[in-house]
């Protein structure tokens, strides 16, 4: 005996493309061209050197990871923090693999950068990055 039960009620609202969810799921948000932004190639990339203070921050990591200091990540706790303190520590593992990378999460929730204060930076650590501040 098979049992039928009618628990989740929805309705598929836009043109849906099941064979081609991704981009069904961009052209029903909106989102034009969308495939170009999954797809990117380097002439979508920013020249970094374009940065402000770049060759500074570049020279710094460098000299502690020369000198083995440990260095240290902020996360936030929210969803673009996490991605980029993850970005940010494994672009460090992989060009310095034998680099001391110490994670530090805020305590609370909705916390960001250093203005939160709820965070405990060991006395070791001695670069800082804080790859989610604004």
């Amino acid at each position: 005996m098979v049992r039928s039960v009618n628990i989740l009620k929805y309705k598929l609202i836009g043109d849906n493309d099941i064979q081609n969810l991704i981009e069904t799921v961009l052209k029903n948000r909106g989102i034009k061209e969308g495939l170009k932004y999954v797809a990117l190639n380097t002439v979508d990339s920013e020249e970094y050197k374009g940065l402000k203070n770049i060759s500074e921050a570049v020279e710094c990591f460098i000299s502690h990871v020369e000198n083995k200091n440990n260095i240290g990540i902020l996360f936030d706790t929210d969803t673009d923090g996490i991605c980029s303190g993850t970005i940010m520590y494994k672009y460090i593992k992989k060009a310095a693999p034998d680099c001391n990378v110490h994670i530090i999460i805020h305590e609370k929730e909705k916390a960001h950068g250093l203005s939160a204060k709820d965070y405990t930076v060991p006395n070791n650590i001695k670069l800082l990055i804080i790859p989610d501040s604004s």
